[in-house]
């Protein structure tokens, strides 16, 4: 995902509407200590939970962007890309706080998705590919591979299986890992008394192609994004048309 083409115009109802949004690195630390008070170990230990809340701060929630993930940097400068209206962003964005308004140095639209059947795409997506242990516990799907015992398939085959079973409406040509590490993640418990506990979660990004085999199902699938940590950057799948 080396450029952000130009915006064109969409069609109604079949097709995905995509935004880029500019960031402040810095701003988003000041709105992330001040606005939503984050501890100070969690802002300078979890770079995706501090996107997340300038990001609800300046749209009233996550629902403008969601799934999003970061496509560039260039020092304190981050762009985010995801599924979202830029419309409907710059409108909620007038309403936000200052601070939470600074955080933003540019709002675009991108080129429309429409998935169609038999199209063969590219795609790449960042994921955090793990499965339900216990209630509000999970694991790194290899992880609950290997704890089952038996033959353990290779890393990567797991996780592209994991991606292959959830990518409905599109059947998976070619995938593999572009890159693999264990992440530190900070996550807010629910209840009367919030804290925030680090946790440690597979950060993985897989390219390959795909084909459409249920248009409609797809394009639930790229709205709804894949996997978990979908509120931090996880999920959001790029594609682009074959040559």
């Amino acid at each position: 995902m080396d450029a952000i083409a130009p915006t064109r115009q969409a069609s109604p109802d079949t097709t995905i509407r995509r935004i880029a949004i500019d960031l402040d690195l810095l701003a988003c630390i000041r709105a992330a200590r001040e606005i939503h008070q984050l501890p100070p170990s969690v802002i300078s230990g979890d770079e995706g939970v501090v996107i997340s809340s300038a990001l609800a701060a300046t749209s009233g929630g996550h629902s403008l962007i969601r799934p999003w993930m970061i496509a560039r940097r260039e020092e304190t400068r981050i762009t985010v890309v995801g599924v979202g209206d830029a419309v409907r962003f710059r409108a909620a964005l007038d309403l936000a706080s200052p601070m939470a308004q600074s955080t933003v140095l540019g709002v675009r639209e991108l080129p429309y998705v429409e998935p169609v059947n038999e199209e063969r795409l590219r795609f790449e997506v960042r994921v955090c590919p793990t499965v339900n242990r216990t209630r509000g516990s999970e694991i790194d799907v290899y992880l609950a591979a290997v704890a089952r015992g038996g033959l353990i398939p290779p890393r990567e085959q797991v996780y592209v299986t994991w991606l292959r079973e959830r990518l409905r409406g599109a059947r998976l040509l070619h995938a593999q890992v572009r890159s693999f590490t264990i992440v530190s993640a900070y996550r807010p418990t629910h209840g009367d008394k919030r804290r925030w506990v680090e946790r440690r979660y597979p950060d993985v990004t897989l390219a390959g192609s795909l084909v459409v085999e249920d248009a409609a199902i797809f394009r639930q699938t790229l709205c709804q994004g894949i996997g978990r940590q979908r509120a931090y950057g996880r999920g959001w799948v790029w594609t682009e048309l074959t040559t």
